[in-house]
């Protein structure tokens, strides 16, 4: 290949980057606690190792049928454990607004942190758990989430 065939492939690899960037952060407000969504998401989730837990393996008094959560003051969202690394539970809030609170897995095997975020109506949030499970904590008067994407 010649040096007109290189920068070719070049500019290519190029554009194709910035189309995957564009589509990927779509719809973004720039949180930086929002994973991109579309094809830069799958394949960044895919790099990384992270599973998303399936909403069968979750579990809450407040959880309702089609993974919706109806919470009244407060709610405990069981994450069972399981698996070989990092997993995820995408939180959507869809009316209200919700404080989300879990524990933070370190990724050197120490303790791991407690972090909270506030959530109103059609935010979300990727909550991280670790190979031991956790309990992500809701808390508001009254509010609504979906789980998944």
């Amino acid at each position: 290949m010649g040096k007109k065939g290189f920068i070719a492939v070049l500019i290519a690899v190029v554009v194709l980057f910035v189309a995957f960037v564009a589509v990927g952060t779509q719809q973004r407000d720039g949180d930086a606690s929002a994973a991109p969504g579309g094809l830069l998401g799958r394949l960044m989730k895919s790099a990384s190792g992270q599973s998303e837990v399936p909403l069968r393996d979750l579990s809450a008094d407040c959880l309702k049928p089609g993974g919706v959560l109806v919470v009244q003051a407060g709610c405990k969202l069981k994450v069972p454990a399981g698996g070989d690394g990092l997993r995820t539970v995408r939180l959507a809030a869809t009316q209200g607004s919700v404080e989300v609170s879990a524990p933070l897995p370190d990724p050197k095997g120490g303790p791991p942190r407690t972090v909270s975020k506030e959530l109103t109506a059609g935010k979300d949030v990727n909550v991280a758990v670790g190979k031991d499970g956790a309990v992500i904590s809701l808390s508001c008067l009254s509010c609504k989430l979906r789980i998944g994407g």
